[in-house]
């Protein structure tokens, strides 16, 4: 017997098959195809929903652990945890924090500011403000600062904001992908390749909290917020 997620592929599949042959879109999308695909969707979110990769208490629990020798950190682990963290806290995805831009002025001791190349609907590109969080083991501000002290000389007034120490120029985003890998290897989490859960975990927990959907929708930036939250999250 099929899975869940294997019927509600098949009816994707068909409904590619249709758009590709010329059937309007309107004839396809109707109350009985949204009612037939309800239910495989509410099981396929249940299944992925309670798989361990969504679980993000067991990364911070190791951060908080290894705050302890912050002082004493090689620039990896720093940059590593910083990456990790920040990937976690604003739920953006790595290759938008790796291309961002340190606003030096807004560089204080309670936060910092990032500028992405995320266009809003209006036009403008998304500004992140990260503030310290009340537990500052795991705030993403106290490990920036010290990957900042590395880091600082060679940002060019802040437009590099990550390094690849091995080759002397900044980093890729593929560099920065192994560097929070590193991370979640090191804290010994299930989903030990895939960086991307690192986003899912904090979306889930944030629907788990009963944030409303308007605002997870506005933070996550989802190119089709509405269907993403409703077939992965929900």
């Amino acid at each position: 017997m099929l899975t869940p997620a294997a019927i509600l592929n098949a009816k994707i599949a068909i409904y590619t098959l249709l758009i590709s042959i010329g059937i309007p879109d309107k004839w396809i999308q109707n109350n009985t195809t949204s009612t037939s695909i309800k239910s495989e969707r509410k099981h396929t979110s249940k299944e992925i929903k309670d798989k361990q990769t969504y679980y993000i208490y067991d990364l911070l629990k190791y951060i908080r652990r290894r705050v302890e020798s912050i002082d004493n950190k090689e620039e990896d682990e720093l940059q590593g945890m910083t990456l990790a963290l920040l990937m976690a806290v604003t739920t953006r995805r790595m290759s938008e924090i790796s291309r961002a831009a340190l606003q030096i002025d807004s560089n204080i001791c309670a936060q910092f500011v990032l500028h992405t190349d995320i266009c809003k609907i209006e036009g403008q590109k998304v500004t992140l403000t990260i503030k310290k969080a009340k537990d500052t083991t795991i705030s993403p501000v106290k490990w920036f600062k010290q990957w900042w002290k590395f880091q600082e000389s060679r940002s060019n007034n802040g437009k590099i904001l990550q390094w690849d120490g091995t080759r002397g120029k900044p980093a890729s985003d593929d560099k920065c992908l192994q560097l929070a890998q590193m991370i979640i290897k090191a804290a010994d989490l299930p989903y030990k390749e895939r960086i991307k859960e690192l986003r899912a975990a904090t979306i889930t927990k944030m629907i788990d909290k009963g944030l409303p959907i308007p605002v997870i929708n506005a933070w996550s930036i989802h190119s089709d917020t509405a269907k993403t939250l409703q077939r992965y999250y929900y």
